[in-house]
């Protein structure tokens, strides 16, 4: 038996069907609705990190392999939205992702999109949930249309 040093890989879980298909008619609908008066944009967040990410390799019992480092790893958060009818986006870097950072990303889209009502299409994620408050704080400028999980 011939055995290697490997890590695990993440497969994506299967998705309920019938949400994903409901989804997708909520969505063409939406797109129907849009007036000249509203924006439709997609949402979400990503991290970047300016260091290697260490992975399992094979050394000597015993002496396990060094890699040297300057002891600070850089990074960032960058929330973005693009605009799902026309291709533009609007793009925020922030030191890290929570709802406080997320409430300042919003508050971005409001005022860049002060005259449309906005129809923000974002994810599950935790700190996402920070929008339901927004929204009464600033007299309800958008709707929510969440994606199935």
């Amino acid at each position: 038996m011939r055995l290697s040093c490997t890590r695990p890989t993440y497969t994506l879980a299967k998705g309920d069907a019938e949400q994903q298909q409901a989804f997708e008619k909520q969505m063409e609908l939406i797109k129907k609705l849009i007036t000249p008066d509203m924006i439709l944009l997609y949402a979400d967040e990503t991290h970047v990190r300016s260091y290697q990410i260490l992975r399992t390799t094979w050394s000597e019992v015993g002496r396990q392999k060094q890699v040297p480092t300057y002891g600070h790893h850089a990074h960032a958060s960058v929330f973005g939205a693009v605009n799902v009818l026309n291709g533009d986006t609007l793009l925020q870097r922030a030191a890290t992702a929570n709802a406080t950072t997320f409430l300042d990303f919003l508050k971005l889209l409001k005022s860049r999109y002060s005259d449309k009502l906005i129809v923000l299409v974002l994810d599950n994620a935790r700190i996402h949930h920070i929008f339901c408050s927004f929204l009464g704080r600033l007299h309800v400028f958008a709707c929510l249309v969440a994606l199935p999980h």
